[in-house]
């Protein structure tokens, strides 16, 4: 009896001891779930489409794996419901439960949502954006090239192919960022005048070897100034091209070389520097032109004269400016021997020489954007007449209404001017920054207004003048030998 006692006891000491008392011992628990996450908020998954269809449809598929993180890390319990917005665009091709594949079916977004209820009946879900975007089988930009005024900006815009349901982001890049700069958006700025490439490249899934590229040129930005004789007293503003604005009542012009115009109206200054050079290298002049002083405009000029000054300015020019600017002269005497003598030549001898370089007298379009150019506003280079985009025709160059008051301030006319001639730069400016484009003196043009006398253009009216005739649209016109004491020029330069 004892012997068996003694057993029973034994056993169930050695029962409890294995269990309470082994440094060995374990024993299995189930770590809850506390939350599920996805690291990535967004996926994609490229197709590639089936060419000439559509709208596109997919050739070929692709896949990818979607992995879900939980915490805690060794959680046991892995009830985890998976789902997808919209089986139409993609479907999960295996059950796991922390990872699926998934595979797009066709373009669109869809959300991927993952559930679990936790051993305390707790729900803790998450849920990410599945992007199914078609493969970039074409690019290209909207032009191969575009001009943009220094200082001003042009957005560019990239296609693809297909137009639809693409990841369409664009990586560019200038090749000159000091003339053009470009923002991630294709945003372009005009830095310096010149021309650079701005190069772009799809930035999503795409075909190798999908570019494109587009030339930037800038040219000067309106009003903008240089100093052609580099001493200030030959200063030309900076008219961009036009390809249609409002230049005469019954109609539309255009101009369609970019061109500097002088200022102001050639000052005595100027014409007797130039004219003493010019004497000296075989130039001739009359004894006509006169000025009250230096900073006054040189009047008493005829048509034939100021032809004869543009030569001579443009070599003129070639010898005071270093390095020498090699211009060439515009007006000739059958078709090559520069003219040097306003009586050696009648005006059907004249030539013009359209691949000169040098400086001339202004044709009546020229002269007409000159004189009512505001800003151009348009992309397509076209000034409207009631915009707000030009000088209204009817008004003086500069006005700012269509009054005396507003006259008086830009032109010395018959109203304000004391029958004398004032110097340049003593009214105020057009919007181009030139001055006594209205009033002061009349300014010869190149152009012949009548065919049958030979009469030549003058535009912008004279301190004798009353409102009407310093009025933009307003043209009179002389005979090329007629001189006047209200008489006078001003020169362009055309952008070559």
């Amino acid at each position: 009896m004892k012997f068996r006692l003694f057993l029973f006891v034994a056993a169930i000491a050695a029962s409890l001891g294995g269990c309470l008392y082994s440094p060995n011992s374990t024993s299995e628990q189930n770590f809850d779930l506390d939350d599920i996450f996805f690291t990535q908020k967004q996926i994609k998954i490229y197709l590639i489409p089936i060419e000439n269809t559509s709208p596109p449809e997919a050739k070929e598929f692709d896949t990818t794996t979607v992995t879900l993180s939980y915490s805690p890390s060794d959680a046991l319990e892995k009830n985890i419901v998976w789902s997808i917005s919209n089986p139409n665009i993609a479907e999960f091709i295996d059950d796991n439960d922390f990872q699926r594949t998934i595979v797009a079916k066709r373009a669109g977004s869809s959300e991927i949502t993952a559930k679990a209820i936790t051993l305390e009946d707790k729900q803790v879900s998450a849920s990410m954006i599945l992007v199914c975007y078609f493969e970039i089988v074409g690019f290209w930009l909207d032009s191969t090239s575009v001009q943009i005024a220094k200082g001003q900006t042009s957005q560019l815009k990239a296609y693809f192919s297909p137009d639809i349901y693409v990841d369409s982001g664009v990586t560019w890049i200038s090749d000159n960022a000091n003339i053009a700069s470009v923002n991630d958006f294709g945003l372009v700025t005009a830095n310096d005048t010149g021309s650079t490439y701005i190069r772009a490249t799809p930035a999503g899934v795409a075909r190798s070897g999908l570019k494109d590229s587009i030339k930037i040129e800038i040219d000067f930005a309106p009003g903008d100034q240089v100093d052609f004789l580099g001493n200030a007293d030959m200063i030309m503003n900076f008219v961009p091209k036009i390809k249609q604005f409002p230049a005469h009542p019954s109609g539309d012009d255009s101009v369609k070389t970019a061109f500097w115009i002088a200022q102001t109206e050639i000052t005595k200054k100027v014409w007797d520097d130039v004219t003493t050079w010019a004497e000296s290298n075989g130039y001739s002049f009359s004894d006509d032109p006169t000025a009250i002083s230096d900073n006054h405009p040189i009047s008493k000029i005829s048509w034939k004269e100021a032809i004869i000054f543009c030569n001579a300015l443009t070599e003129y020019c070639n010898s005071q400016v270093s390095p020498t600017p090699n211009y060439t002269c515009y007006y000739k005497k059958n078709g090559d021997a520069v003219i040097k003598n306003p009586t050696s030549f009648d005006e059907d001898q004249l030539v013009l020489d359209e691949n000169a370089t040098g400086f001339r007298l202004p044709t009546v379009s020229e002269w007409n954007l000159a004189a009512m150019f505001i800003e151009d506003k348009k992309s397509d280079q076209i000034l409207l007449r009631n915009n707000g985009e030009c000088t209204n025709l009817y008004w003086a160059s500069g006005a700012l209404a269509g009054n005396i008051n507003a006259f008086e301030k830009v032109a010395w006319f018959s109203s304000n001017s004391q029958d004398s001639c004032h110097t340049v730069k003593s009214r105020t400016t057009n919007q181009l920054g030139v001055y006594d484009m209205s009033g002061n003196l009349w300014e010869w043009c190149f152009d012949e207004k009548d065919e049958t006398t030979g009469d030549r253009a003058m535009k912008g009216g004279s301190y004798q003048a009353d409102s009407t005739y310093i009025a933009i649209e307003f043209l009179q016109s002389a005979a090329p030998s007629d001189t006047s004491k209200t008489y006078g020029l001003r020169v362009v330069k055309e952008r070559k």
